[in-house]
């Protein structure tokens, strides 16, 4: 079994790298060796480099062996390490990790599985269906002229009394490939213009600032969409009851260390108060223009 006290000791080979604001930070041991790719699935984290001093203790251990393998582990009761064959992989795990570790620190917000746009610099929540087809809906849009938020995880503050905001975790979109032909040249265009990298069947994007919002930029949540699949029908928009929002927001909830209570009197709260939706559509692009015909006729 590994010795953690030999990753905790307190050598000059011992390097400690901070992610995220310093009240949330996750810290890091060894992590140089990935950081070139780390921008690649976090875009905009702030990181820096702190003292190996007496007092730091990192959440997250990287090994680099002899051979090229790089090994990866989560501090615990017990550690194991994942083994690693790439760098460009390993950054890939570091990084979840590290969003794992970050959503369960901030206490007072809670996350949701979910995609948002910024329309008219309002936060617009889309919840339902796969991160894949959220995250392609969340693309169409921003293709149209709006600013991408996130498609994956968004942190969500609720005040009583107050508005509602989201805030921007700034998880750079990935594509699946080959793009399917059911999507328009115009997603397809955006999409090249942003890959900065590919895999055998996955295209990394990098937006620019015009395109994406900022790591924990916060916007006011303006409406929710839940979406559905309707086999090719013509698109169709309700509204949705309270009790059929709880209940999707509920499960969209993320682990955090927030207690239970606290989620679920946020659920209740934004349930409450937000204008909601459901949204069936069998095409992404009409989808997108239900989604912003909706807000117009509500401005």
């Amino acid at each position: 079994m590994l010795d953690k006290n030999f990753f905790l000791g307190r050598s000059d080979a011992n390097s400690f790298w901070a992610f995220g604001p310093s009240d949330t930070e996750v810290v890091v041991s060894n992590v140089e060796c990935l950081l070139p790719y780390l921008p690649i699935f976090l875009g905009g984290w702030s990181f820096r480099h702190v003292s190996n001093g007496q007092g730091v203790e990192p959440d997250i251990l990287i090994e680099e062996r002899s051979g090229g393998n790089i090994y990866v582990s989560k501090i615990s009761n017990r550690i194991q390490f994942e083994k690693f064959d790439s760098e460009f992989v390993a950054s890939r795990d570091l990084a979840e990790k590290l969003v794992a570790i970050f959503i369960a620190r901030n206490h007072d917000k809670v996350c949701i599985n979910a995609s948002g746009v910024l329309v008219n610099d309002e936060l617009i929540v889309c919840l339902g269906l796969s991160d894949v087809e959220r995250n392609t809906l969340a693309l169409q849009l921003t293709a149209t002229g709006h600013r991408f938020f996130g498609g994956q995880n968004l942190l969500l503050r609720c005040i009583k009394n107050a508005e509602i905001s989201g805030i921007c975790l700034n998880l750079p979109p990935k594509v699946d490939l080959p793009i399917p032909k059911t999507l328009n040249s115009r997603y397809r265009e955006f999409v090249d213009s942003f890959t900065e990298i590919t895999t055998c069947n996955t295209a990394y994007l990098k937006l620019w600032d015009g395109e994406a919002a900022s790591f924990m930029e916060e916007k006011p949540l303006r409406a929710i969409f839940i979406l559905h699949e309707n086999n090719d029908n013509p698109p169709n928009i309700i509204p949705a009851d309270y009790d059929f929002v709880y209940k999707t927001l509920l499960e969209s909830t993320q682990l955090s260390d927030c207690n239970e209570s606290f989620i679920v009197d946020s659920v209740r709260f934004v349930s409450e108060k937000i204008e909601s939706y459901q949204l069936s559509c069998s095409k992404y692009a009409d989808a997108a223009k239900c989604i912003v015909e909706t807000l117009r006729t509500k401005l």
